[in-house]
């Protein structure tokens, strides 16, 4: 009985100091290398283009400068809108005034 539960203690201490050991932070470069030699843009270092990472940094200002004009596109058609918007509200409004002038200067008759 006593070795089966020895064997048990034994089993959760190793466990535990796996566990522990696995937790602990990892260096991230071995010793003797240069993180910063071997990427300039430490810890932000990907290899796999597939996943979105891992660009130059002139690939990277191309995207950003797609972005800022796609941006800037999305500016311009929201003004072209909104200005569109108050010409339809203005045509709204002068339509009324026109109504509005037309109705004071032709009085309805009320019939008798």
């Amino acid at each position: 009985m006593s070795s089966s539960i020895t064997l048990s203690m034994l089993s959760v201490i190793v466990a535990v100091l796996v566990s522990f050991a696995s937790a602990r932070p990892q260096a991230p470069c071995p010793a003797g290398l240069d993180c910063a030699a071997i990427c300039p843009n430490f810890p932000f270092c990907h290899n796999n283009q597939h996943s979105g990472h891992g660009f130059s940094i002139e690939e990277h200002a191309r995207r950003v400068s797609v972005l800022d004009g796609h941006q800037a596109q999305l500016r311009d058609q929201q003004l072209l809108q909104q200005q569109g918007e108050l010409q339809v509200i203005a045509q709204q409004e002068a339509a009324v005034r026109q109504t509005e002038a037309f109705a004071a200067a032709n009085p309805r008759r009320e019939e008798e």
